[in-house]
């Protein structure tokens, strides 16, 4: 979603991910004032409501939102403009090495639920952009519709592994899918119950 919004900033669905996700880390009720605010303000030029990326830009006026999330809506207007100011420039892998270096993103989400996947996933989509580039000229339109024809074709990227096969770790697996590996203990449940027809 960063890359879609550093693109086009106004993709407003991309850049409330964005607002809302741990890069930028706003709440519920702070998108909330800001969609408010956006909705309640008219563009000089138009009838139509502001746009969220202006709303950014006008975040001391929302009075609802308190100085934390400000703070942190400025910090991200300011990245996303060097970021923006560089994609011009730059492979779409340097600038998604960037966004993971300057938002320390890929710690923030070892935190969350299942961390260590997101993370594996996240070191895996940034190879897939370096090794995609290595090709042939790539830019970022390039990657949003490999990714987007991925998905309409159904196909499925395996999840990074993210264990070592020498690890401390509990695998589950079906009987066939074990079939000629090795493993010290063996748990087959269920292995004497009587059958019922």
């Amino acid at each position: 979603n960063f890359l879609k919004v550093i693109n086009n900033p106004r993709d407003e669905i991309s850049l409330a991910a964005v607002l809302r996700s741990p890069i930028v880390g706003l709440n519920d009720e702070a998108l909330f004032w800001l969609s408010y605010y956006a909705k309640t303000q008219v563009s000089p030029n138009r009838r139509e409501k502001q746009s969220l990326i202006t709303t950014l830009k006008d975040v001391e006026k929302i009075n609802e939102l308190d100085t934390e999330h400000k703070n942190r809506i400025l910090k991200f207007i300011e990245l996303l403009e060097e970021l923006r100011t560089k994609n011009s420039h730059n492979s779409v892998w340097s600038v998604v090495d960037e966004i993971l270096e300057k938002t320390a993103y890929d710690t923030k989400i070892l935190i969350e639920l299942n961390g260590k996947q997101k993370y594996a996933n996240l070191r895996k989509i940034s190879e897939l952009t370096r090794s995609f580039e290595k090709r042939d000229l790539f830019e970022a339109e390039d990657f949003f519709r490999i990714v987007e024809d991925l998905k309409l074709m159904e196909i499925k990227e395996s999840e990074a592994p993210i264990d070592i096969e020498e690890g401390d770790v509990v695998k589950l697996m079906t009987i066939h899918a074990a079939k000629g590996l090795e493993f010290p203990v063996v748990i087959v449940p269920d292995i004497g119950r009587q059958r019922t027809n």
